[in-house]
């Protein structure tokens, strides 16, 4: 525990219509589906930390990256993450879970229901959705 926010980050990244998703392997989170991601070290950029995450857990790698949005996610009393979303489209690699991740597949939003998600999941997808679409 600690008496103040966790800095993480993660990655909301697009191939096609699918997001790449992954199901937590370890708690706070553990069997919930999420965006890859994780914690940010110190001396890292969070666009950085996002790229790094993003590989450890499922191999693949992105072209550009944005900023989605800032989310707060406290799973538990004792947890407070805040997150930097970034969002990209996939440049390379096929999704195998490694790290903290269970399992790691392409998803599309529709696909969700009936998932554990992680909280506020679909609306950051939807945001990263339009700030894509927006750039392409």
């Amino acid at each position: 525990m600690t008496d103040r926010p966790i800095l993480a980050v993660s990655a909301c990244i697009w191939h096609g219509p699918r997001v790449l998703m992954i199901r937590r392997g370890k708690s706070p989170s553990e069997n919930l589906w999420s965006l890859p991601g994780g914690h940010v070290e110190f001396g890292e950029k969070l666009i950085d930390a996002a790229r790094r995450e993003l590989h450890e857990e499922t191999g693949v790698e992105a072209g550009e990256l944005s900023l989605v949005d800032f989310a707060e996610y406290m799973p538990r009393k004792n947890n407070h993450y805040v997150l930097a979303v970034f969002t990209g489209l996939w440049h390379a690699g096929t999704p195998i879970a490694s790290s903290d991740a269970a399992e790691a597949s392409w998803l599309t939003p529709d696909e969700f229901e009936g998932l554990a998600l992680t909280d506020n999941l679909e609306t950051i997808v939807d945001k990263a959705a339009k700030l894509i679409t927006k750039d392409v």
